[in-house]
């Protein structure tokens, strides 16, 4: 079964929240991360790549 936008929003979300309280970072920081307006520091991209069982290729090389 696909998701729905919401379903993915509030997973998106879910996600924000989630390395913002682990990397204990702002809450701005970490949506700048998801926009793109600025990148986390390379410590920070392996922290998120485990922490959301994510290959860190994916993190670096998302071009969608």
């Amino acid at each position: 079964k696909q998701k729905t936008a919401y379903e993915m929003q509030r997973s998106l979300v879910g996600s924000e929240m989630c390395v913002r309280d682990r990397l204990k970072v702002n809450p701005s920081t970490v949506s700048k991360w998801c926009t793109n307006t600025s990148q986390p520091p390379l410590e920070s991209i392996i922290s998120i790549s485990k922490l959301l069982n994510v290959d860190i290729k994916e993190l670096i090389n998302n071009y969608e």
